[in-house]
């Protein structure tokens, strides 16, 4: 009996993510942020240990400009569940739009010394390397160990042959694009 308790408290959980992803798609859709952000603000508390709750509510007040309150929630996410990436994802994100590129920087790296196989994380810290270096120099390093740790991401072998062809080296771009061509 106490496992069918539990088996049934946890399958409400699992299904309060899809309802509370569907709701605050449909809110948000509807313009009705506020809305949104107050019924996550109250799951939040209701379900305080639940890192899907913070993440689509920091996630929403990042795109609503709340940045100083998806920070915070960021913070309390990762501190409580350092295994969740998509929160070292969004704060990198965060971190980026604030122009601490720094403090950005690390969010990603984080991410993918958690997840090397997390492509977002790889594409973002060679974005903010080449920005934070003025040069595709770093970029490259990233994307080819990025490569090294997924060698068959057609993603990130595109973005390498982008990042060699904006840098001038066109036959290395181009030999890139052939392999990106051959994966499919």
């Amino acid at each position: 009996e106490l496992i069918s308790k539990n088996f049934a408290k946890a399958k409400q959980v699992e299904n309060l993510n899809d309802v509370l992803h569907d709701l605050t798609a449909s809110l948000v859709q509807q313009n009705l942020n506020t809305k949104a952000l107050d019924i996550l603000s109250r799951y939040q508390k209701q379900f305080p240990k639940h890192a899907m709750i913070h993440y689509q509510l920091a996630e929403l007040q990042f795109t609503t400009g709340r940045k100083k309150e998806a920070k915070t929630n960021l913070e309390k996410l990762i501190a409580r569940h350092p295994k969740f990436i998509q929160a070292y994802l969004l704060s990198g994100h965060l971190a980026h739009t604030k122009g601490n590129l720094s403090l950005a920087k690390t969010h990603f790296t984080e991410a993918i010394k958690r997840n090397p196989n997390e492509i977002k994380g790889w594409i973002n810290l060679a974005a903010v390397s080449a920005k934070q270096n003025s040069v595709n120099d770093a970029a490259q390093k990233i994307l080819v160990e990025g490569l090294k740790a997924n060698p068959k991401n057609a993603r990130l072998m595109l973005e390498l042959a982008i990042n060699y062809e904006t840098s001038g080296q066109k036959l290395v771009a181009i030999t890139q694009y052939k392999k990106t061509i051959e994966l499919y």
